[in-house]
């Protein structure tokens, strides 16, 4: 990537699904369950390089940092 372009970009947070790899908080995390509950949506996630859990919860409305890339093949 240049310069001018980001390594993530920003999605609604009910917009992530099951699996997804949202940035939380600032790290690269793989969604292990969604619910949502209140206009609300709660992220359960795991770090994907250091294994760590996090539980997040964000207005469904909200803005999520969304790594930029692709599957490896």
């Amino acid at each position: 990537m240049t310069e001018t372009q980001s390594t993530t970009f920003k999605v609604t947070a009910s917009e992530i699904r099951n699996s997804g790899h949202p940035m939380l908080p600032g790290f690269p995390t793989k969604i292990l369950d969604i619910s949502k509950k209140d206009g609300s949506v709660h992220f359960p996630s795991v770090d994907i390089v250091m294994g760590k859990k996090y539980e997040k919860t964000h207005a469904a409305g909200a803005s999520v940092d969304v790594p930029a890339g692709r599957a490896a093949d």
